[in-house]
């Protein structure tokens, strides 16, 4: 799993860890899943910057991964 940044619709950068599945959209871009802050969100990865997701929606609100928070803050 790599590491990036989840830009939120709210204008935060926050640390995340980007799920290996990644689903093609345009040319440019691809559909990623992220884990950040005890949540699951689905995001956009430019094929320009491989680290920074913006945020397209909220998959599961409140979701506890220890391994996964430990990967966020490394």
């Amino acid at each position: 799993m790599d590491k990036g940044i989840l830009i939120t619709k709210s204008g935060l950068e926050l640390p995340c860890v980007i799920f290996p599945t990644r689903k093609q959209l345009f040319p440019i871009g691809e559909e990623v899943i992220v884990y950040c802050q005890n949540r699951l969100v689905k995001g956009y990865l430019s094929v320009f910057d491989d680290e920074l997701v913006a945020e397209l929606e909220i998959l599961v609100e409140f979701a506890i991964i220890p391994e996964l928070e430990e990967l966020c803050i490394e």
